[in-house]
């Protein structure tokens, strides 16, 4: 009898053993990474998403998911009837253990009545130097309640990233290779559309968020359609370290004919010397409404009766001129220019939060309104340019001129983000003999030898 149960504790021993050996697998920066995702759940129950995403998001990109579209809609933090809730399922590391992903469902509802949403959301996170976790990237699905993937996402992520966060990454640093794929990409995109092109890049079996449906398998996507031959990419940036084998890219597609818009991370995986895709997340844009009555608003350059001289004959109104498009589409930003956007976000966000602090929130809202509405009208946005019409028009002085003062100062502190990129890039080059300059005498001319 003795012997017997020893038999069937063992058994039960292994199958214990044989149950936990993927959560063992994944031990170290995986669930460290999926700890600090839960705390930012539990924060956000208890403070209200807002402090939430102050205290654990370092977002530098424009891609913002459903949660934190909700996080920054207008309703107050301390509202007692909204409430955004998420559960972590899965993560990722990559080699170095300083750069993830997190991805599980999520649900925003309102106790006070009102429709409830749901779905799944997809973030980055970047280990910082103290060893914090932060989100640097957030994005997301809506579908309906009870809609769970066909496999577990953890499996899917396991398969992709089995030993991750090493602390090593083996292998050069593939930040060129990256920028050449993504430019291939989107390349590829324009000429054949959107599901041409992630069929060509993306490795087999890759994830795939799409609004209505579950992640799953991107052979099985929906909502890619919109975007066939000629869809336009406004690209963002590349987050990802030297030598490391994940990366993440994200911007704005824009069909064809500029009616359908979307969100997008690519998730990327580098195998051996190429990268390919591993997560793509699309999600379309949702426009602000303009009343109809605003649709031909007269433009800026109409004297206001406010601004008239006393007496003068009232001027006929002249409707806005047609907006000169400049969308990014076939524009590409090497990767070597990262360090400088990074310079630039973060100098925008200490001239933000300098603003709030000596000018008021209001004067910080009334930038940043005007600033994505310019931005939005520059990229051909019929709806922007009628929004910046109406924000700016019988605008009083005062407030015209602490705006002239705010956005100098942010446009001083992108002069000075790119004095320091040109010394960076200098050094490079003066540490790596090999690469000359561009636009030098020795990139010119590799004969060149300076005079004894």
């Amino acid at each position: 009898m003795q012997i017997k149960g020893m038999h069937t504790l063992r058994g039960a021993l292994a199958a214990l053993v044989a149950a936990l050996a993927p959560l063992l697998a994944h031990a170290g920066p995986v669930d460290d990474l999926l700890a600090a995702d839960t705390a930012f759940a539990a924060r956000a129950g208890e403070s209200g998403q807002h402090i939430a995403f102050a205290e654990y998001s370092r977002l530098t990109g424009s891609c913002s998911g459903p949660r934190r579209l909700s996080a920054s809609s207008g309703s107050p933090p301390t509202s007692l009837h909204r409430r955004l809730e998420w559960w972590p399922s899965a993560a990722a590391v990559d080699c170095s253990g300083r750069l993830g992903v997190t991805t599980g469902p999520w649900r925003y509802s309102n106790a006070a009545g009102g429709e409830s949403a749901t779905g799944h959301y997809l973030s980055v996170w970047r280990r910082d130097d103290d060893g914090q976790w932060r989100v640097v990237l957030d994005h997301g699905i809506d579908h309906a309640s009870g809609v769970v993937p066909a496999e577990p996402l953890q499996a899917v992520l396991a398969r992709w990233w089995p030993a991750t966060g090493s602390g090593t990454c083996a292998g050069r640093d593939g930040t060129d290779r990256l920028a050449r794929a993504e430019q291939q990409l989107d390349e590829r995109m324009q000429r054949k559309g959107l599901q041409e092109a992630l069929r060509v890049s993306a490795a087999k079996g890759a994830l795939a968020y799409r609004d209505d449906s579950a992640p799953g398998p991107l052979a099985a996507a929906i909502g890619d359609a919109p975007f066939g031959p000629g869809t336009a990419v406004r690209a963002g940036n590349a987050i990802t370290l030297a030598a490391s084998d994940m990366a993440v890219t994200y911007g704005v597609l824009r069909s064809a004919g500029g009616t359908d818009r979307a969100l997008y991370i690519r998730v990327w995986q580098r195998e051996r010397r190429d990268w390919r895709v591993r997560s793509t997340c699309e999600r379309p844009c949702r426009r602000p409404r303009i009343p109809e009555a605003l649709v031909g608003f007269p433009s800026p350059v109409s004297l206001s009766p406010r601004y008239r001289p006393r007496g003068a004959a009232e001027r006929p109104t002249r409707t806005a001129p047609a907006i000169r498009a400049m969308a990014r589409k076939g524009i590409f930003f090497p990767l070597k220019d990262a360090a400088l956007r990074d310079d630039v976000h973060a100098l925008g966000e200490l001239v933000g939060e300098v603003l709030k602090d000596q000018c008021g929130q209001d004067l910080f809202d009334a930038v940043e309104g005007d600033r994505l509405a310019a931005i939005g009208r520059r990229q051909g946005e019929p709806e922007a340019a009628v929004e910046l019409v109406v924000r700016t028009q019988d605008r009083a002085p005062h407030e015209a001129q602490e705006l002239i003062r705010a956005f100098s100062t942010w446009f001083q502190m992108v002069n000075l983000a790119e004095k320091v990129h040109r010394v960076r890039r200098r050094r490079q080059y003066m540490n790596d003999s090999s690469t000359p300059p561009p636009a030098g005498c020795r990139s010119v001319s590799p004969d060149w030898r300076p005079a004894a």
